[in-house]
């Protein structure tokens, strides 16, 4: 075959070779993507170049690209990580060194306990014997541990921790339960004991074996209890304290400092539950907690437990109150002086140390002023309380410290407490005098505390609502017990008046400088509570009305100034609801005076009218402050005292006789609020259309009983039928014509209703229960007020003077 015969072939298996390729390539991306998780980068792939004939291609390529397409690359998988031998063996070490070592000790241990228990059992080993053979093994365990003491992971040391305690355990058995020998004998023996352990924790510097003759040596300090020697007690008790604070000290062991407080003073409550030698009991009380307080505060380091280093100060705290809670303050208090005084030279020598110098301080203060008042009576625990947390509250304001300002309240509640519950078994009581003045004290120290709290706490709202809150009942109890003395003999209810207004009244002006809306809270609280009492005192009967008189002034000087005083606390939202909130008590103090002044000799009203009266007093009030302000804040008071006070004059008679004229003017005044209601209330408050109808309505009822009460006076002498008919008939007749002169169609509907009510009450009661002059009387006036009514439409229509209002409307004009 020629040249120009293949050359054609040749150029074709070319572009089928770079077409498979490059599917081969794509593929192999696809699976890399597939099994590797990594995104193939994107190629942009070109159409296969056109090559020249001329070129040619061995035949082998060409079959190897055939061989190859439709074949899988192969893409190496990854290999998995195995463990290292180190890792294996370091797992394997910690279980040997942890199951087998320690373990196997604890199963020998137990191994030992089983086979002398079997064998005492089987009556093979005698007591001595059998100490002596626990004594052997004990020593073996001590003789091995120091052959192998060098040994790693202290092997040798667990030996010898196995020994002591076996030792301990032997000696306490051969005294209690073989009886070989004394009691002395067995402490001399713990003692000596705790001192080898002593020695070898100082050697090793080992926890372990501080803790052992520890435990050991404080379980023989309380072994002479047996026989009831405090001293000696306290003496063994010292004996291992003073050793183990100083290994504790030499090597800065935090936690077994705190170890050593626990442990010692656990051994101490045998000792402290004797009646006797309180001093030697109580001195080592003392002494405990001063040498463990002290210990800690040498070895102390900054950690997230105790950042500051007080843990120290609460070792002394507890030490006092242990101490009173012991001795039951049997002996008074004072002695706690011998713990706190220490306690502060021993802060004074700790200058190197702020925190622990501090935490000294500080526990030396709380105990000489929270502590030292407690063996006292309720008077001189309550006065020496208040001392002390003003003294501290004053010097919170001076350092500005916190924990000044906290024990300062500290010592008020301690006050507090003192002087509300039976401090002690004697029968005390407070005279007026010393109960007045502790009172006195009690809120001083209140307020200066509160300033201090709010100094060094920053939170000055709350710090001072708190104070308030105590205060409150502090100055309520002192305006009660001095205004209830035989010099002001005032009654309950009054005391507790006075005491609540002059309260609140301070609230208020402290909260109008300082603007702390928690203490405007809670003096309308505490303004409100005076309203209260204020009530129940009018319920008891008040017997100087002039004095009511100068209280409700106050009263209502009190509002005014806690309005205007709480408008300027809050904000421009909120003027809506103080308003209200002083309406609605200016209503009642307004209505409470009415009733004061209006039934007074002089005046001499009955109380329901006098009620009437203050109602409509406060309904012209608020419909002028809203109309002239626009306070329509106001607007549903008025509407609310205008409902009660119309109602009252409707039923006045029900209730007591009163003169018919005076019952006239409050009908009169009653309508004559409604309008001025209708006008501060106005399109803005209520749709015109139900406001016209409500007034409209009201009005008709009070109307009824005015007209009627003047159509059945002496001078015009109607019965009471026709009287409400001309009543009806006059005021539709006056509805028809403020309807057009004020361009009021809903108004002149009304005429209409009223109007066939009157024809109703004409033909079903009138006309058949009166006299024939009366009923037709009666009927001409109806008739001659309808056709005027329908006269005046015809003119209106016939003018074409419909008002803009009108237009448009359907009313029946034809």
């Amino acid at each position: 075959m020629s040249d120009s015969e293949t050359n054609p072939l040749i150029t074709r298996l070319e572009n089928v070779e770079r077409t498979i390729s490059e599917l081969s390539r794509r593929i192999q991306r696809v699976e890399q993507l597939v099994l590797g998780g990594t995104q193939p980068e994107q190629v942009v792939v070109a159409p296969p170049p056109i090559l020249p004939i001329h070129r040619e291609i061995p035949v082998a390529n060409v079959v190897a690209a055939w061989e190859s397409f439709g074949r899988e690359p192969v893409v190496p998988k990854p290999m998995p990580t195995a463990k290292s031998e180190k890792q294996l063996d370091d797992l394997e070490y910690k279980i040997g060194l942890t199951g087998l070592l320690r373990g196997g000790a604890i199963v020998i241990v137990i191994a030992i306990i089983y086979l002398v228990a079997l064998a005492v059992s089987k009556g093979y080993i005698t007591p001595v014997v059998q100490f002596s053979g626990e004594i052997a093994l004990c020593l073996a365990f001590v003789g091995l541990g120091f052959i192998k003491r060098n040994e790693k992971e202290e092997f040798g040391q667990l030996m010898v921790g196995i020994g002591s305690c076996g030792l301990y355990l032997s000696f306490a058995g051969a005294h209690l339960f073989k009886h070989l020998y004394s009691g002395e004998t067995l402490v001399v023996l713990f003692v000596c004991l705790s001192f080898i352990n002593f020695a070898f924790s100082h050697l090793k510097s080992s926890r372990s074996f501080l803790a052992i003759g520890m435990m050991g040596g404080f379980t023989a300090a309380m072994l002479p209890m047996s026989r009831y020697n405090a001293t000696l007690d306290i003496s063994l008790h010292f004996l291992i304290l003073v050793p183990c604070a100083l290994l504790v000290v030499k090597n800065k062991w935090l936690e077994m400092s705190m170890l050593l407080f626990v442990a010692a003073m656990a051994a101490l409550i045998p000792a402290m539950t004797y009646n006797h030698d309180w001093p030697v009991r109580l001195g080592g009380l003392y002494g405990t907690s001063l040498i463990t307080a002290l210990v800690y505060s040498l070895v102390w380091k900054e950690t997230e437990f105790d950042p500051w280093g007080m843990l120290s100060g609460v070792f002394l705290v507890i030490g006092g109150v242990a101490a009173l809670a012991f001795d039951e303050t049997a002996h008074g208090s004072l002695h706690v002086l011998l713990l706190s005084g220490p306690a502060a030279v021993v802060g004074y020598l700790l200058t190197a140390k702020p925190g622990a110098r501090n935490a000294f301080w500080l526990a030396g203060l709380s105990l000489s002023t929270a502590l030292t008042p407690v063996g006292f009576h309720r008077l001189e625990a309550g006065f020496a309380y208040a001392g002390f947390s003003i003294l501290l509250g004053i010097a919170a304001l001076r350092f500005a410290p916190k924990a000044l300002a906290g024990l300062s309240a500290l010592n008020l509640s301690l006050g507090l407490v003192a002087y509300t519950t039976p401090w002690s078994t004697s029968n005390f009581h407070f005279t007026v005098a010393t109960e007045s003045w502790l009172l006195v004290s009690f809120m001083v120290a209140t307020v200066v505390g509160g300033f201090a709290i709010k100094r060094v706490g920053g939170a000055s709202q709350n710090a001072m609502l708190v104070a308030s809150i105590i205060a409150l009942p502090l100055f309520s109890r002192f305006g009660f017990v001095l205004l209830s003395t035989p010099t002001f003999g005032y009654p309950a209810s009054l005391a507790l008046v006075v005491s609540f207004f002059v309260f609140s009244a301070g609230l208020f002006a402290v909260s109008k400088q300082t603007h702390w809306r928690m203490v405007l809270v809670l003096a309308w609280v505490t303004f409100l509570g005076a309203l209260l009492q204020y009530s129940q005192l009018i319920f008891d009967g008040f017997p100087a009305p002039a004095f009511d008189t100068v209280i409700l002034a106050l009263l209502i000087g009190m509002t005014c100034f806690a309005g205007v005083t709480t408008r300027i606390n809050t904000e421009s939202d909120s003027e809506a609801n103080v308003l209200s909130a002083v309406g609605a008590v200016m209503a009642c103090l307004i209505v409470r005076l009415s009733v004061l002044w209006l039934t007074l000799p002089a005046i001499a009203l009955n109380v329901p009218c006098a009620i009437v009266i203050g109602l409509l007093l406060v309904t012209a009030l608020s419909g002028g402050l809203a109309s002239r302000l626009v306070w329509t804040a106001l607007v549903p008071q008025g509407w609310l005292a205008l409902l009660f006070g119309g109602a009252g004059a409707l039923t006045i008679q029900l209730y007591q006789r009163t003169p018919s004229t005076i019952e006239t003017g409050l009908l009169a005044c009653s309508m004559a609020c409604i309008l001025l209601m209708a006008s501060a209330t106005g399109p803005r408050l209520c749709k015109k259309e139900t406001l016209v109808s409500f007034c409209i309505f009201y009005t008709w009822v009070l109307f009824s009983r005015f007209a009627y009460l003047l159509f059945t006076s002496k001078g015009i002498g109607l019965k009471d039928g026709p009287a409400v008919t001309m009543a009806w008939i006059v005021y539709a007749i006056a509805l028809l014509a403020l309807g057009f002169q004020f361009r009021l169609r809903n108004m002149r509907y009304w005429s209409f209703g009223v109007f066939g009510a009157t024809l109703v009450k004409v033909f079903l009661y009138d006309l058949s229960s009166l006299d024939p002059g009366v009923r037709v009387l009666i009927l001409l006036l109806l008739g001659i007020g309808m056709v005027g009514g329908g006269y005046w439409y015809i003119r209106m229509h016939s003018a074409n003077a419909l008002l803009p209002e009108d237009k448009g409307t359907d009313l029946p004009l034809e």
